[in-house]
């Protein structure tokens, strides 16, 4: 059933090259093929073959495989109610570091509330004008919804479909961390954290009750912070 779910959300194929750009020059061109994420201030690519991404000279490369958002570049209006932008559905099998980069592009010069939740915890939030998040998480057992969201006090659209296609644009997207020195921080916090818990457990009177109920949640929101802090 767990590997149903997982070709299910996460799709199965075989690892890609996959490279983040920070501010490319315009026109942005691979093999003269010229990409819509690339007027945002950081977006992602991937390939299965590495030499499609050669000419690639200012992105840092990594492997895995990349799962976008669901809207994939729809005209969104933003007002002042928050408005979900993009989401990505995952089920995780096990406890797993994930890099998420939430972006947008707009052509007008308005500072814009913007956050990325996970089902309904806020991992990231920030007010500008062009919004970009590049940052490592941990994502524990279970289904998730990783959402982008939007809030203006001036309403305006992200119209990806506007003039040519290369005046506003967004993107949302995750994949696994396969960095082994990343998971070797999060065994290493996870340990300690439960040491702590453990030390401060065992001076409490009230101990004998065994009631470990809330142990893994307190682990997890813990470490989410010490990861995200770590690995920004």
């Amino acid at each position: 059933m767990l590997l149903i779910l997982n070709l299910l959300f996460c799709g199965y194929s075989s690892i890609k090259t996959i490279s983040v750009f920070n501010n490319v020059k315009q026109p942005f061109k691979i093999n003269g093929i010229r990409y819509r994420e690339s007027i945002n201030p950081i977006f992602v690519l991937d390939s299965v073959n590495e030499n499609f991404l050669e000419s690639d000279r200012s992105g840092t490369k990594e492997y895995g495989n990349i799962i976008y958002g669901k809207n994939q570049l729809k005209d969104i209006v933003i007002s002042d109610t928050w408005k979900k932008i993009d989401n990505i559905v995952v089920f995780n099998s096990e406890d797993t570091l994930f890099k998420i980069i939430g972006t947008t592009k707009i052509e007008k010069d308005i500072p814009i509330d913007y956050k990325i939740m996970d089902n309904s915890n806020i991992l990231f939030e920030d007010k500008t004008s062009e919004f970009q998040h590049f940052s490592t998480y941990l994502i524990d057992y279970g289904l998730h919804n990783i959402t982008l969201w939007a809030r203006s006090s001036i309403p305006i659209c992200i119209c990806c479909s506007k003039g040519n296609g290369f005046i506003n644009s967004y993107q949302l997207a995750i994949w696994r961390d396969y960095s082994f020195k990343h998971i070797e921080v999060y065994n290493t916090s996870k340990n300690e954290l439960l040491d702590s818990i453990n030390l401060i457990s065992n001076s409490t009177d009230n101990i004998l009750n065994d009631d470990y109920s809330d142990l893994y949640a307190i682990t997890y929101s813990s470490i989410v912070n010490h990861v995200s802090t770590v690995f920004k």
